[in-house]
Parts: structure tokens; sequence; C-alpha cells
């Protein structure tokens, strides 16, 4: 059975995070509607004809990756739901350098000190990241540096999406 959420269905955004590298088991489908009834991936919803079926974008790829990220590092998923409901900021350095690279996909209120990002808006500026800066290590290294949560740890393992730059 294929779930349709305007236009793109389950089964098309598991065929785009397995290409990103994400595991999702033998029924990827069947994985991320699992997700998404645990509140570990939140739909944005829809409006328009389709008003309250929910979407999907590129956004929920790179967090599909974040999920994946965390339960490899033995979170469970409860505890995975919890740290996607944390506030994720952008460092001082991380301010310093979406403010240099203006193509950054990040809205202006995000270059204020203290403003918490969304896990969406954080999921886009690793794709972007990924995307733009061309050196796996360079990534590595801002990633470390650029997104940290409320405790000051960084939101993302250094190790997060390794896959995608040794192929």
């Amino acid at each position: 059975m294929s779930t349709q959420h305007q236009g793109v269905t389950i089964e098309d955004l598991a065929a785009r995070a397995i290409a990103k590298g994400a595991r999702l088991g033998d029924d990827p489908a069947s994985t991320i509607r699992e997700y998404v009834a645990r509140g570990v991936l939140r739909p944005a919803p829809s409006a328009g004809p389709e008003a309250g079926a929910a979407t999907f974008d590129d956004s929920h790829v790179w967090t599909i990756l974040l999920i994946g990220e965390d339960l490899k590092a033995g979170y469970t998923l409860d505890q995975v739901r919890e740290r996607m409901g944390s506030n994720v900021y952008l460092s001082e350095r991380g301010l310093s350098f979406v403010r240099s690279h203006r193509g950054a996909p990040v809205p202006e209120d995000a270059f204020v000190p203290g403003r918490a990002l969304t896990r969406g808006e954080m999921a886009v500026i690793l794709h972007w990241l990924i995307e733009s800066v061309p050196d796996p290590n360079e990534v590595r290294r801002l990633l470390g540096s650029m997104l940290v949560l409320d405790t000051g740890e960084p939101a993302v393992s250094l190790d997060a999406f390794a896959d995608e730059w040794e192929a």
C-alpha cells in the first residue's frame, strides 16, 4: 500500500533517504511510518486542498539520517524523540560561518545568537554544508562546532554522514 503525502509517497521518501545512506531495515516504508507514529519524524501539515495531510520534503531525508545516527550511537527511539525536541543553536562559530556564506538556506532570524533552530532548519543546514563544502574533513569539523544543544554538546555526531563522503 502506498501512502501519499502531497505527491511524495513514504516509499519515495525512503528511497531518497536510502540513496543518501540511511539504513531503514527490511521494510523502509514501515520504518518511516513507525518514526512518524512514535513522534520521532514530524511531517509538516499541508495547506490548501489537502489541509491536514502530512507533507515531506528534503529536510525529512536529512532528519531520517540524523535519526539513524542517534540510533547507531545507542539511543532508543524514545531518547531520539527527546533529542529531536531539544533546542539546537548555531554556535558563535556557526553564526560567523553562515553569515559569511550568504547562500546558506537559513532564515534571517537564525542569525540572532540564542535563537533555537528547528530540527528541520538544522537538517537544511546540514544538507547545504554537505552539498557546498567539498572537503569531508572540513564538513566534519564544521558540524562539530556549528550546531550545539542546550547543554553545549554537539548536536550532530562528528561521524554523521560519514558514508556520504567515503563512496
